[in-house]
């Protein structure tokens, strides 16, 4: 998993593609895949 910066419109693209598969199949909450989600979410609503 790899967590980082969104600033550029490619860096954005990319996070949503990389979260992308998992609004199909939620992580569950408090799992490292559940973490990985909110904190992808939160950065690309940021």
């Amino acid at each position: 998993m790899n967590i980082r910066s969104i600033h550029t419109d490619e860096d954005y693209r990319a996070a949503l593609r990389n979260v992308s598969a998992l609004f199909n199949n939620e992580p569950e909450p408090g799992t490292p895949e559940g973490d990985y989600f909110d904190i992808m979410i939160t950065l690309i609503e940021a």
